[in-house]
């Protein structure tokens, strides 16, 4: 685990205006708060962090994997207070500049534009599956710190290797992940425009995670990607004899990529069971692609 600051890439995109108002500080329902700039890379990739706590606040992060445990030490950083922005969406795309995204009641995407914080180089022997960072600000006892908030988690996924050989893949449903979730307000949940760049509500796992994890604790012999990655190309449903798939919302590419690995021979348990489209991406404001879920 590295604490340095990776240059970011050069925008695509203009930056959006923000909203007039007061900024949101990050730290004030909870100690810390974190999310990840993607949500899976491959083994021997590199997964970035975004964390925000009292700033030069003591902090560690540990790392699990859901079933099989991998070795992961914990790391200590200083931590830094970061603040969240809403952000009124000025143009998708090329083109003309159109109206900002928000819904029939007003409510405009909501990012966080904080820095990133640590880089986790992950081993190229940790197998594939569902792993959770665990943050936690070491506050003195009684502290204001203390009394909420001290730990939040963060959810990601490690991919095989291209052409690894595993048999079946799982798709999480990050996508479904994103758009039900309800930082900072529940009216969020409203908008047709929802940033993935954003801490997952509460603890920092998402209302779906339990049953999620429960459902592939035990298996083996398996490759897992989310539905980010499906959408984004990162991996070929048609490398694998099966794909099993979670509750989750659907974009075109999604859809496309399905349908050529059902028609290439995959088992796909009948597309019967995928729901129509009802989503797309978008690049985020700071111009990383994919990072805003658009609502059909």
């Amino acid at each position: 685990m590295k604490t340095r600051r990776p240059a970011l890439p050069p925008l695509s995109l203009p930056l959006p205006l923000p909203l007039s108002g007061t900024r949101r500080r990050a730290g004030a329902v909870r100690a810390v708060q974190a999310y990840a700039s993607s949500p899976s890379a491959p083994a021997g990739g590199t997964m970035e962090f975004r964390v925000s706590v009292p700033s030069r606040a003591a902090c560690s992060v540990a790392v699990r994997r859901i079933g099989t445990p991998v070795p992961t030490p914990a790391v200590r950083f200083a931590g830094e207070d970061q603040d969240g922005a809403s952000v009124a969406w000025v143009r998708v795309g090329s083109g003309a500049a159109a109206p900002p995204l928000a819904d029939g009641v007003g409510v405009p995407l909501t990012w966080c534009d904080w820095e990133p914080s640590l880089l986790l180089d992950i081993p190229e022997s940790w197998p594939p599956g569902l792993y959770v960072a665990r943050f936690s600000v070491e506050a003195p006892l009684l502290s204001a710190v203390a009394l909420r908030g001290r730990s939040a988690y963060v959810p990601f996924v490690v991919r095989a290797p291209l052409a690894a050989g595993f048999p079946t893949l799982v798709i999480l449903p990050f996508a479904e992940y994103a758009a039900a979730n309800p930082w900072p307000t529940p009216e969020v949940r409203r908008a047709r425009a929802v940033s993935l760049d954003r801490p997952f509500a509460g603890n920092g796992l998402p209302q779906a995670f339990a049953a999620d994890a429960a459902y592939v604790e035990a298996m083996v012999d398996t490759d897992f990607a989310t539905s980010l990655d499906l959408h984004a190309g990162f991996v070929d449903p048609g490398a694998y004899r099966r794909i099993l798939f979670r509750s989750d919302v659907w974009s075109p590419e999604m859809r496309a990529a399905v349908t050529k690995a059902s028609l290439g021979g995959t088992d796909v348990g009948g597309l019967d069971g995928v729901p129509p489209t009802s989503v797309d991406f978008v690049p985020g404001p700071d111009g990383r692609r994919d990072r805003v879920l658009i609502r059909y």
